[in-house]
């Protein structure tokens, strides 16, 4: 079949851009999966400086055009006109693209989508990774005025969203469940258990690692203030922090107040092969986010065989992944003591972090992007089947 997605972000190896989120990183799988069992598969996505209009690569035809996010961060962007463009321009390139099916990430290209499929009669598939609140589109955002069209803009979107609708966690498909008209299927996300294998591990004693964007919601601020803690009990821990985003000067003002080198900001890093070698290196994985539709950071920290600790948010995708004394910890949100005690049992306790950690990996393996794929799969056939 001739497969149509449309997504803000899509991971180009030629530039090293768009290497930002778990929702672009799912697309990314997902697609190149697709062409690779012998569909024809095209993507629509934002252009970037630097960026070609057209490029083919993994089996996928990229064709870029607007921009609605950050080139630097891929944050949205506050701008409605730029936004406006973009989708003008996504709607005329889906026009002019020969589809069965149209997939669509939320939130603006189920917009995008929604226009090309009334008009082309195509069959439309949206996936949701979150559906965020209006506190955290105001904490997100920075101000409340930002924060309620995030949040309309994302309810929006969910009422748009004709045709199936796919959820990554049961988290999730509940709080989509209220404005889906359609089909919620769960399709979980996958890790690419080769790429992470443990046995390919070379563990730097006491290192901890943060993969994730510098948004407020994650609370990397708080990680920070719990290091604090940890280096006055163990002054040879260190800190890695993977990912860009807007908090990123206020986090590095925070760590200047901590001990030379125990603190590392490595940015976004330009491929999924060099965040797999963080993995490896590491000895411990934290996620002090508040907000998750799933968590595909945690699930590749498990695949890595590493022991993981995310804070016990209500509502949060990752109360589904990990489970406490047996793959890793859940302590309580915004709360630095905690934190610190945490990590500093982990790291005191090779045998616990070993066992741990190898609970993750069996959990990992029952997850693959191949059947994330597989899955998709079956919802576009029964999208056209029911045409």
């Amino acid at each position: 079949m001739k497969v149509l997605y449309i997504t803000e972000i899509f991971p180009d190896p030629r530039t090293g851009l768009g290497y930002w989120g778990g929702g672009e990183r799912q697309f990314y799988e997902v697609a190149t999966r697709v062409a690779k069992m012998g569909h024809e598969v095209t993507v629509l996505t934002c252009k970037f400086p630097g960026q070609r209009d057209h490029d083919i690569y993994d089996g996928v035809e990229v064709k870029r055009a607007g921009a609605s996010r950050d080139p630097r961060t891929g944050e949205a962007l506050k701008s409605p006109v730029r936004v406006a463009e973009y989708l003008a321009r996504t709607v005329k390139n889906g026009l002019d693209t020969e589809c069965d099916v149209i997939h669509c990430n939320a939130y603006f290209p189920v917009v995008a989508g929604w226009v090309v499929s009334a008009i082309k009669g195509a069959p439309m598939i949206s996936t949701f990774h979150d559906l965020p609140g209006m506190e955290t589109w105001t904490e997100y955002s920075g101000s409340r005025t930002w924060g309620l069209l995030g949040y309309l803009s994302t309810v929006s979107s969910a009422l748009l969203a004709r045709g199936p609708v796919i959820s990554v966690s049961e988290v999730t498909k509940r709080k989509l469940a209220p404005y889906v008209r359609g089909a919620l299927d769960v399709i979980p996300n996958g890790v690419d258990l080769a790429l992470l294998d443990p046995a390919r591990s070379r563990r730097r004693p006491a290192q901890v690692l943060y993969v994730g964007r510098l948004v407020r919601y994650k609370r990397v601020d708080v990680l920070l203030s719990a290091f604090g803690e940890v280096l006055s009990k163990m002054p040879e821990a260190t800190l890695v922090i993977v990912g860009g985003g807007k908090e990123r000067p206020l986090l590095e003002k925070l760590a200047a107040s901590l001990p030379r080198e125990s603190v590392t900001f490595m940015g976004s890093l330009a491929s999924n092969e060099e965040v797999a070698k963080m993995y490896r290196e590491s000895t411990l994985f934290v996620l002090p986010s508040v907000v998750e539709g799933e968590g595909i950071v945690l699930k590749e920290a498990m695949a890595a065989g590493l022991p993981v600790i995310a804070t016990r948010s209500p509502g949060s995708g990752v109360l589904g992944l990990v489970k406490e004394g047996w793959n890793g910890a859940l302590v309580r949100p915004d709360d630095p003591g905690p934190l610190a005690t945490t990590i500093l049992q982990f790291l005191s306790d090779k045998g616990r972090r070993e066992e741990t950690g190898m609970n993750g990996r069996k959990m990992a393996e029952t997850w693959d992007w191949d059947e994330t794929a597989k899955g998709v799969l079956r919802i576009y056939r029964r999208a056209l089947a029911k045409r």
